[in-house]
């Protein structure tokens, strides 16, 4: 698909299953969007280049290599996302809910993660280490994070660990 809808108004809509793939969405209103359960939008590879999609409610949506540079993903509830490839350079997801959302090559450099959840990551993305972590919640998949990759994330103001009932 090569939909343009640079600057479109799409806040409160529901995106259940449309497909915005390869869509261009830049400088677009999304806030509020959502999803009825079991039935994501189809995000990848789009372009929302500074959208705003904060507080939107879009559960196993996927954004795999999708352009999300500067966009606001405040208060946003993503568990279960696949942000494979995603490029969340300098984004805001303060507040963020990401638990179980597949980060594998996500692109973090600048982004607010403040008190973001980022739980049962399967794969801590390798380009966390210029985000904001302060107050952000990152727990593992099973073993969950070497000794060395704990105390970095801690440094960086993270909580590392911790009881599942606070990643939902």
């Amino acid at each position: 698909m090569d939909t343009h809808l640079a600057g479109a108004d799409l806040s409160y809509a529901n995106l259940s299953r449309v497909d915005f793939s390869q869509a261009h969405l830049e400088r677009s209103n999304l806030s509020f969007a959502h999803t009825n359960s079991g039935a994501p939008v189809m995000l990848q590879s789009a372009d929302l280049n500074q959208s705003n999609l904060s507080n939107a409610a879009l559960p196993s949506v996927n954004l795999a290599n999708a352009n999300l540079e500067n966009v606001n993903l405040q208060n946003s509830d993503l568990i279960y996302a696949d942000l494979t490839g995603a490029n969340l350079h300098h984004a805001n997801l303060s507040g963020a809910r990401l638990t179980g959302a597949k980060l594998l090559d996500t692109n973090f450099q600048g982004t607010n993660l403040t008190h973001a959840k980022l739980c049962f990551v399967s794969l801590l993305p390798n380009r966390l280490n210029d985000a904001i972590l302060t107050g952000a919640l990152i727990t593992g998949e099973g073993k969950g994070f070497t000794p060395e990759q704990k105390q970095t994330l801690e440094k960086q103001g993270a909580i590392t660990g911790g009881t599942s009932d606070r990643c939902y």
